[in-house]
């Protein structure tokens, strides 16, 4: 009797097209013949891959798509308790309908607290300038300070006060997480968005450096894509 294929369900957050890339490119690079696969993600970004050799289940970002730069440059958190929690309650269901072996998550937030609740491993995929090992200066896209005074004064408040920002972007999922009935986690966004049983980047440690890093964290170098278009 032949070995039965180990079932992964990815979930990509339409945060941006890169969250959706990474998943559907790791997802694409399994052996069909080991793996049976499914990805979960919004549609918004689907114009740009050809079609996908895996079921792909329709999950709508609760984040408006005009919204996500703004709220990005900003430094506003992403996600609010309600949306967490409605997150968590759509994955459960995904995760109830398909008994995946392992669930793999780009920028899925929620599934730190939903992939705990089930007892499925929990694979995160992230940059790893959100490393708690990492070390490398917070930067926004757009610094609010830097108008009033400049940006070399402006990139130091920002560092001085990023703890306090983190702990604010944190505060919504550890609600949500206390909610669940979970631990919280340390009030810092780095390991908030860094949460996993494993914990993949898709980098390179000589562009990304890290000091301590977990056993369950590891680098797996760039995960390169391009468009399919008729040029």
């Amino acid at each position: 009797m032949s070995k039965s294929k180990r079932r992964l369900l990815f979930f990509a957050e339409a945060v941006t097209l890169s969250h959706v890339v990474r998943p559907a490119v790791l997802a694409q690079a399994l052996d069909p013949a080991q793996y049976e696969v499914y990805l979960a993600c919004d549609p918004r970004y689907s114009f740009l891959f050809a079609e996908l050799p895996f079921p792909v289940i329709s999950i709508k970002s609760a984040i408006p798509q005009e919204n996500i730069t703004e709220r990005l440059s900003s430094g506003q958190s992403l996600f609010d308790v309600p949306m967490i929690e409605a997150y968590v309650k759509e994955d459960l269901r995904l995760m109830a309908a398909l008994s995946p072996d392992v669930v793999v998550g780009d920028m899925r937030q929620s599934l730190s607290i939903s992939a705990r609740l089930a007892h499925i491993p929990y694979v995160n995929i992230i940059n790893a300038q959100w490393s708690p090992s990492a070390h490398t200066p917070f930067e926004l896209m757009q610094n609010p300070m830097s108008p009033f005074v400049g940006e070399t004064l402006a990139s130091l408040a920002l560092n001085i006060f990023a703890p306090l920002g983190f702990a604010a972007h944190a505060a919504p999922h550890n609600v949500a997480r206390i909610k669940f009935g979970l631990p919280p986690l340390p009030w810092d966004i780095k390991d908030l968005y860094s949460d996993g049983d494993f914990t993949l980047y898709p980098d390179i440690p000589q562009l990304v450096p890290t000091q301590g890093l977990p056993p369950h964290h590891r680098y797996i170098g760039p995960i390169l894509w391009s468009p399919q278009t008729p040029f």
